[in-house]
């Protein structure tokens, strides 16, 4: 098969596993995760959003205007969904 790279940020790779994590954690599906985040969305992102993410191969992230819709969606605050990065990294 062809191997397909993404450009990504660390910070971005670790962002995207957190999120993974915290829905994981909750039980709850890529498309349960996704359809509140579409619908308080006004960037209109499409149900799939979150599985095409959390793929690493497509070129969909999260930005700075996720974090709040998916904070409402996971029920936690902003704070919750940032990975914790040790110091030197």
């Amino acid at each position: 098969g062809n191997i397909i790279y993404v450009d990504m940020s660390y910070i971005g790779y670790l962002l995207i596993n957190h999120i993974k994590e915290m829905r994981l954690k909750r039980n709850f599906t890529q498309l349960q995760l996704s359809q509140p985040v579409a619908a308080f969305s006004k960037n209109g992102l499409s149900y799939g959003f979150v599985s095409k993410v959390e793929t690493l191969t497509e070129r969909a992230k999260y930005n700075i205007c996720h974090l709040p819709l998916l904070a409402k969606a996971l029920d936690c605050s902003m704070e919750d969904l940032m990975p914790k990065i040790k110091r030197g990294i």
